[in-house]
């Protein structure tokens, strides 16, 4: 085909208008590029800000999870009503410091206390006083130990105190400090005056194991409530308690106990079945 008369008179004209426009078609074409580029660039930062926003929940909901099971955690070896550490936090810090005792060769002794009488506080001033009992307790206690030891809460009115690097004649002195300090510092009221009986035993090759640690320390506990209440004893091997003395001792406590309600006849009864139970174990 053959070209236009206004192709013949301006060639140079024709050509230069076809370059333009092919130049303002690339241009229009890179601009769609651009602006296609541009939003997906701004697609790629909405996700890269989304996906921030996602990680720095998640941290904050780990963060949240471990904070709440530390919580969990630490909640479930306190005592709620005292603070103190309860049996499970006993019992994980008894291995610890019996297997320090053994590497170190450092004495460790074990002392349990019981509130005197607690029964009976109960049952005249109420739970709610003989909650501020334990409490004061705990406070009272708490102050005269160092803080190298443990005290815990294991149940109901007993406690129990780990006194590291501590022999016997040093245990004295600490069971004599706080059955004074509870005997002349308690009786805030509402909570009534109180006292408190307890046992101790050092730990030996044959005291080894936790709860007969723990059992021998009760067995002084034990003592110490029927030879008196308000005092503490250590656990001596091979001591014994005369039968006659362990059931008159045995009829006194009991009977500082006895239910009110009970007649005589009926607490002869109840006295008359508990001196025969401990002549059977006395005569084991």
């Amino acid at each position: 085909m053959g070209r236009t008369t206004r192709e013949k008179m301006w060639p140079g004209r024709v050509q230069s208008i076809e370059k333009t426009i092919r130049t303002e078609e690339s241009i229009e074409k890179l601009q769609a590029e651009i602006q296609k580029l541009k939003r997906n660039f701004e697609a790629a930062q909405f996700l890269l800000q989304e996906s921030k926003r996602e990680k720095e929940h998640l941290l904050l909901e780990n963060e949240t999870l471990y904070h709440e099971k530390h919580q969990a955690e630490k909640d479930a070896r306190i005592d709620t009503l005292t603070g103190l550490p309860n049996l499970r936090s006993y019992q994980e810090t008894i291995v610890r410091e019996i297997d320090r005792a053994k590497r170190t060769g450092h004495p460790l002794t074990l002392m349990m206390i019981d509130i005197d009488d607690f029964k009976k506080i109960n049952d005249i001033e109420g739970h709610d006083v003989g909650d501020l009992v334990i409490k004061r307790l705990a406070d009272i206690v708490g102050h005269k130990l160092r803080s190298s030891d443990t005290i815990a809460r294991i149940g109901g009115e007993e406690f129990i105190i780990i006194l590291s690097d501590t022999n016997l004649e040093d245990a004295k002195n600490v069971a004599d400090k706080v059955v004074k300090a509870v005997e002349s510092e308690s009786g805030i009221p509402p909570a009534p005056k109180f006292t408190i009986s307890g046992g101790y035993a050092q730990w030996s090759e044959k005291n080894e194991n936790p709860h007969v640690l723990k059992e021998v320390a009760d067995r002084a506990l034990n003592e110490a409530k029927l030879k008196g209440i308000n005092q503490m004893l250590p656990y001596e091997e091979g001591r014994t308690i005369e039968k006659s003395e362990l059931i008159a001792q045995a009829v006194r406590h009991f009977r500082r106990g006895m239910p009110k309600a009970l007649s005589k006849k009926e607490q002869g009864q109840v006295a008359e079945s508990l001196l025969k139970e401990i002549d059977k174990e006395t005569d084991e």
